[in-house]
């Protein structure tokens, strides 16, 4: 019955809106994409620069720029397809985190640092009510399946908002539901959540000071450790590390104590921010999937024991700690 009423919904004969993602054609598609560009302006292919890669969302909205992040980054997202994107179980972090701040998402707005495949940001937006949720990932990939699991949500909710009313096999046969024009679709899903392709690290704060109530940060704190460094200069690998730089020159600086200082920018006067580190031995297997990162690692001054001092130090305080987990998960205040 419900499979019915969602093909009169869609429309049978109505091509797909948004597909869902499809990595290996899509693997295809940006290799070819790339040659022939490559080969129309005289260049060779592949590229013999690894910097970029492009990244083709399967919605048909054009080409993502995505810069190259190390291999293990984010796990499996990156390379799964289905069930990863499709699960609609609430992420147990989620329900830790709001028993104990019952608002911590509710009717502010929410970034998501490190988003993945979007599957944070959507249930965040699904389920607490917030005004807007921001996902922000460096990988292009993840990106283009973040924003194809918004759609595929969306297309699930029934009449009255009910989450998962019609079945996951209906969308797969019928296709997506279109989203509604923005000032038509009122509160909510779709237009409650915007995915962006960027690295946190260079992103700019600009007019977003202070502006979001809940700020996650959720096992990708390595990753930006690894690749920006401390304090975002890595020394040649062949000299001994730096001296930390003055605390006046840290402004400056683009590395892991910075992104600590910009989360704080980032919140609101009592704003909470939800931090999942890794812990020194994920470091390690890093490093053995991402040889190139051998002379990142070595230059680390900072470990993960003296993240709780450099959260304090920039303006943080520390109000839940679950400690019970394979990866202890926190909650900091903004002062």
């Amino acid at each position: 019955m419900l499979i019915d009423i969602f093909a009169r919904l869609q429309g049978v004969h109505r091509p797909l809106a948004i597909p869902a993602l499809q990595p290996r054609q899509n693997q295809l598609s940006t290799y070819l994409h790339g040659a022939i560009s490559a080969t129309t302006a005289g260049q060779p292919w592949p590229p013999q620069s690894t910097e970029t890669t492009w990244v083709r969302w399967a919605s048909g909205g054009g080409w993502i720029v995505n810069q190259l992040t190390p291999a293990g980054y984010q796990g499996s997202s990156r390379t799964t397809t289905g069930s990863t994107t499709s699960s609609s179980i609430l992420d147990e972090r989620l329900e830790t985190v709001a028993a104990a701040v019952p608002s911590i998402f509710s009717h502010g707005h929410v970034l998501d640092i490190g988003c993945n495949d979007g599957r944070i940001a959507v249930d965040i937006a699904l389920r607490f009510r917030p005004a807007f949720v921001t996902g922000l990932d460096p990988d292009g990939a993840l990106i283009a399946k973040a924003k194809s699991h918004l759609s595929f949500r969306w297309s699930r909710l029934g009449p009255n908002g009910e989450l998962d009313y019609f079945p996951a096999s209906a969308v797969e046969r019928f296709g997506h539901v279109p989203y509604p024009l923005a000032e038509d679709a009122g509160e909510g899903l779709p237009h409650c959540v915007g995915f962006l392709n960027a690295d946190f690290v260079d992103w700019k704060v600009g007019e977003n000071k202070g502006q979001f109530r809940t700020v996650l940060m959720l096992s990708v704190s390595k990753w930006i450790h690894l690749v920006h460094g401390d304090y975002g200069v890595h020394p040649h690998p062949h000299k001994s590390p730096p001296s930390p730089p003055k605390r006046r020159l840290r402004l400056m600086a683009v590395g892991l104590e910075s992104a600590f200082t910009k989360v704080a920018e980032l919140l609101e006067t009592g704003g909470h921010f939800v931090f999942e580190p890794q812990d020194s031995k994920s470091y390690e297997r890093a490093v053995k999937k991402n040889p190139g990162l051998k002379y990142q690692k070595a230059a680390l001054q900072i470990v993960p024991e003296d993240f709780a001092g450099m959260l304090e130090e920039a303006g943080l305080h520390l109000v839940h700690e679950f400690t019970e987990r394979k990866r202890i998960l926190t909650i900091w205040r903004k002062k």
